[in-house]
């Protein structure tokens, strides 16, 4: 889901996109029907969706023209995409317009109204099923909308999740992937590699708390835009949603991420172990909660962007750990005429399985942009479509740092070259690779095509 995806767009772009499905619910058709007149008070309303929609994370309102509004009792219908709505008796005739709200598959809460017009006071039920208890007392109806989320704080909330992901994943792939190798070849730099995993684990163990706490206050929103205000739906959200399946998950997995690092700062080496085991329920609790969970191949979907998360916290998570945690140890720890041997050892095993992680994310995006996108002209027609063009092209100024690294600056490096220029280089791909995410914090608050 993050800045390698659009490498895939790219490429679907030129082999073509194949339809896929609305990525949230949609009312396909209500009882009584949008724009038409009644000749009695009906004492139900019947809305049928095009997904499935859960009837405790729903909401109904019911505003009659000159009469107020009136929240109604929900319940599900036979089929799981109709939600049911009784309407009290004594309600006027008139103009009456429908509000609903449903939340999601991608946990995102879905708005809409339609209206329809009642001539006679008599309440005649649509079927012989038996009205509810009256609703709650009458109220006006709401002048503010609930808090979006495509709110600047939503979307900040996001980018703290996606900034400690990256950072919390990529800690255990430079210590496995990048700092083993590089010891093999260089095992008298051990002490140097050895101080580079400890500022590894430090920053992954920030990296995961900062992780469980944006999980904590992304609860606390999406508990606001559904509403807020009764803990019976902050339960339902919690334990009776796959949004909150999800949430757990995620959480689980950030508090045993932070156990293992703590445990490898303590000098226990099964630490590692530990948070290396909670990185895939890292990437899965976010996507299980993303668009992917409400592709047309949810299994495919959500397996193609956890799959797609761990490769970019391979690639981008890894460098900036490398950066921020690996460079200064090295050149701390080195021995003096050792320091830029063991930054060039670690270069030289952190390239390669860079290029093959970018490669991994490129074949993942791709899939997911098929999952997605109805068209190639989506990319320019749609919200959706333009903000990925946006993301696009900050990925392409990554990219092209990063090739610059790769061909220009590692051969000065292995020359035996001061590395600064190279962690200037890298910090702004880093930077660069951080308003990627920023743009797909904003991306994935809108519905796609």
């Amino acid at each position: 889901m993050w800045g390698v995806k659009l490498w895939g767009l790219l490429g679907a772009a030129v082999l073509g996109l194949s339809p896929s499905l609305a990525v949230h619910p949609e009312l396909q058709r209500s009882e009584p029907a949008q724009d038409t007149t009644v000749q009695a008070v009906p004492a139900e309303l019947r809305l049928t969706f095009t997904e499935g929609v859960d009837p405790d994370l729903s909401e109904v309102r019911l505003v009659v023209e000159g009469g107020g509004e009136y929240p109604l009792v929900l319940s599900s219908g036979a089929d799981p995409v109709e939600l049911v709505a009784s309407v009290p008796a004594a309600t006027a005739p008139g103009l009456w317009t429908v509000h609903w709200r449903v939340m999601g598959a991608d946990a995102h809460p879905v708005r809409g109204t339609y209206s329809f017009r009642v001539e006679a006071p008599v309440a005649v039920p649509l079927d012989s099923a038996a009205p509810a208890d009256p609703p709650a007392q009458f109220t006006q109806p709401a002048e503010e909308e609930p808090l979006g989320v495509g709110s600047p704080a939503f979307v900040a909330a996001r980018w703290i999740t996606f900034v400690s992901m990256l950072t919390a994943i990529g800690a255990v792939a430079f210590r496995f992937l990048v700092l083993h190798p590089a010891r093999m070849r260089a095992p008298a730099l051990v002490a140097a590699m050895e101080a580079a995993a400890s500022g590894a684990a430090r920053l992954g163990r920030g990296a995961a708390l900062f992780l469980a706490l944006a999980a904590v206050v992304r609860l606390l929103l999406q508990f606001e835009t559904l509403g807020g205000g009764d803990l019976q739906l902050l339960r339902d959200l919690l334990f009776a949603s796959s949004w909150g399946q999800a949430w757990f998950i995620q959480v689980g997995s950030a508090l045993l991420a932070l156990l293992g690092f703590h445990i490898a700062l303590g000098g226990g080496q099964a630490g590692w172990g530990v948070a290396a085991l909670a990185t895939p329920g890292i990437a899965l609790g976010a996507s299980l909660a993303s668009h992917a969970a409400s592709a047309d191949l949810p299994v495919l979907g959500v397996t193609a962007d956890a799959l797609h998360t761990l490769a970019v916290s391979g690639w981008l998570g890894a460098l900036l750990v490398l950066v921020v945690a690996g460079f200064p140890a090295l050149l701390r720890e080195g021995a003096p005429s050792g320091k830029f041997s063991a930054v060039a050892a670690v270069i030289g095993a952190f390239s390669p399985r860079a290029l093959l992680m970018a490669g991994i994310a490129v074949v993942t995006g791709t899939l997911g942009a098929l999952l997605h996108l109805t068209s190639v002209a989506s990319l320019w027609q749609t919200p959706y479509g333009r903000m990925l063009l946006l993301k696009l092209a900050l990925v392409g100024t990554v990219a092209a740092l990063g090739a610059w690294n790769w061909r220009r600056m590692k051969p000065r490096l292995d020359a035996g070259d001061a590395p600064e220029r190279l962690r200037r280089t890298a910090a702004a791909e880093l930077f660069m690779g951080a308003l990627v995410l920023l743009a797909t914090a904003i991306l994935v608050a809108l519905p796609t095509p």
